[in-house]
């Protein structure tokens, strides 16, 4: 196993409202390794794509990696991620607390990477696609 992408996609029923953490982990060639979601309680939009980017790098510490590229679409939590800007939201310390520690707990290169809103539909297309030269296909 060489590196893995994990491609955070959470979703809201509102800002805030219920968070539907969620996101897919994918090698380096495009196979899905594993697909997570799960319905969070209430919440903020920071909040929810914070849990889905903790969750990606849970899951994918068990898939023996050797480095992780995380994608999101939120450029604040990328930026917060990559430490250039500070997290200062009361209810987004903890859980960003918790995944500093994991980085730190871990020898595994982490790049985190932001996809604008009007690249998340090329990409999540992307994911879907079967059968096609790097398209993303489920594991067997």
């Amino acid at each position: 196993m060489r590196s893995l992408n994990v491609y955070v996609s959470s979703q809201m029923t509102s800002n805030p409202g219920t968070m539907f953490p969620g996101g897919i982990i994918a090698d380096q060639n495009g196979i899905i390794k594993e697909r997570y979601s799960w319905d969070a309680g209430y919440g903020t939009n920071m909040l929810v794509e914070l849990l889905g980017v903790e969750k990606g790098l849970r899951l994918s510490h068990n898939h023996q990696s050797v480095a992780i590229n995380v994608y999101c679409a939120n450029l604040p939590i990328i930026e917060q991620l990559r430490g250039t800007t500070s997290i200062k939201a009361p209810n987004l310390v903890e859980v960003y607390s918790r995944i500093t520690e994991l980085l730190k707990g871990s020898n595994i290169p982490v790049q985190f990477q932001w996809i604008p809103k009007d690249g998340m539909n090329t990409w999540k297309g992307y994911l879907h696609k079967k059968g096609q030269q790097r398209g993303l296909s489920d594991a067997q």
